[in-house]
């Protein structure tokens, strides 16, 4: 199907956790905004994982964040795509945008501002991300969150200054053989990268902080 928004698609929760579902294949087109204000956006109900249910971002923002107890989708989408013209932007100071797909395919923007979070991946679904062409970073004061079962390539990740790339606990290659292939992490200013699980890198580029925390294990190639 197809959402032409030109407009603004307001999600606003205080509460409870207020849902999107994507069903079917659908590109969303028009050059608006989507507003997760503690909303989230999801590819199916009820901790289903649908493999047919395909989110193509041909030219939106979709920004914002939950609080943490809200912010991991109840489902996941088959593949989400992140076109050129298209920006995904965690970007409420203290809450998270969590991004769970089977594939996420970026050639816009990925990033976390403001404080936010920007979470890609989670400990319970495999997640092959790849952002050849496209952005994924950090800025002053917030998190891009690496999520454990992740496969990641032809990716150039960013922590700007003040901000930090979490290769989180679950980000584990006993677990779910995360890789970070052909890719860059790299840091400027007092931006930092913390790895506190298993991680085989790329390359990094640092000019801030790259901490290895205590009981985990880098692999550089």
């Amino acid at each position: 199907g197809a959402i032409i928004n030109s407009g603004s698609i307001t999600l606003n929760s205080t509460g409870d956790a207020t849902t999107l579902i994507i069903n079917g294949s659908t590109t969303l087109s028009g050059g608006g905004t989507v507003k997760l204000n503690g909303g989230t956006l999801v590819g199916a109900a009820y901790y289903q994982n649908s493999p047919a249910n395909n989110l193509t971002n041909d030219d939106n923002t979709i920004e914002g964040g939950a609080p943490s107890s809200n912010a991991i989708p109840s489902g996941y989408f088959g593949t989400l795509t992140n076109e050129t013209s298209s920006t995904i932007n965690a970007n409420l100071s203290d809450q998270t945008l969590a991004i769970n797909a089977n594939t996420v395919n970026n050639s816009g923007t990925l990033e976390a501002s403001n404080g936010g979070t920007l979470q890609l991946g989670s400990q319970y679904n495999f997640t092959n991300l790849n952002s050849t062409g496209g952005t994924i970073q950090a800025l002053t004061g917030s998190t891009v969150e690496l999520g454990q079962q992740s496969d990641i390539f032809g990716t150039a990740i960013l922590a700007q200054n003040g901000a930090t790339v979490a290769l989180s606990q679950s980000f584990n290659s006993e677990m779910g053989n995360a890789l970070i292939e052909n890719s860059t992490l790299s840091t400027t200013g007092t931006g930092q990268i913390v790895n506190t699980g298993i991680a085989n890198l790329g390359s990094v580029t640092n000019s801030g902080t790259f901490v290895a925390t205590d009981g985990s294990s880098t692999g550089l190639s």
